[in-house]
């Protein structure tokens, strides 16, 4: 697999930058900046950890997807996923959620995409699929989520991608967006199924 790099910010924090704020999840860093009329106003940008989406795909070309359940956030559908943990691989990672949240197995991962999904958030998703991933044992998730496992067809996934409760907006849109071309969405299912 080709080496991955972090995706680009569309928004860089620059060096002059203070961090005024360390959470569990998010911290914040402030800069004043010089605007176009030359007043100065501050600007601000979060940071999180990095993360990863896995996409098990099954040896009759079935795409396992989660109904995810968390305190204080409404039901959604996503892939598996999750934080990438200090010092942990990214592929390391994508394996770990995959049989965490999911129950499926595989060695064979092909990298689709990375990205920064927000220009406010210093956060790069780095999304794959998991290729003839087959069920080994049950979901072992986090304490503060409730799952549930299910398969669908490509073209369930695209109705799947409509739906609101779909949480991945960068696939939604690369989904729906190839799904308004007939030449697209044979690439991309070919992608999905089959791989690059």
């Amino acid at each position: 697999m080709a080496n991955i790099t972090k995706p680009k910010s569309r928004q860089p924090i620059p060096k002059k930058a203070v961090k005024v704020f360390d959470g569990v999840i998010f911290s914040v860093y402030q800069w004043d900046q010089i605007l176009y009329d030359g007043t100065t106003a501050r600007f601000e940008k979060l940071t999180r950890d990095d993360t990863v989406s896995v996409f098990p795909i099954t040896s009759d070309k079935k795409i396992v997807l989660t109904k995810q359940e968390q305190p204080g956030i409404e039901a959604f559908i996503s892939e598996a996923g999750g934080a990438i943990e200090k010092d942990e691989d990214i592929l390391a990672c994508a394996y770990r959620e995959m049989v965490e949240e999911t129950g499926y197995e595989t060695e064979n991962f092909d990298f689709w995409f990375s990205t920064q999904p927000s220009s406010k958030i210093n956060s790069g998703m780095y999304c794959f699929f998991g290729r003839n991933a087959s069920k080994t044992r049950e979901t072992n998730p986090d304490g503060g989520e409730r799952i549930e496992v299910f398969e669908v067809s490509f073209e369930e996934f695209i109705d799947v991608c409509a739906d609101p409760l779909f949480r991945n907006t960068e696939v939604a849109m690369r989904v729906l967006r190839a799904a308004r071309k007939s030449d697209e969405l044979k690439h991309l299912k070919r992608l999905f199924l089959e791989g690059n």
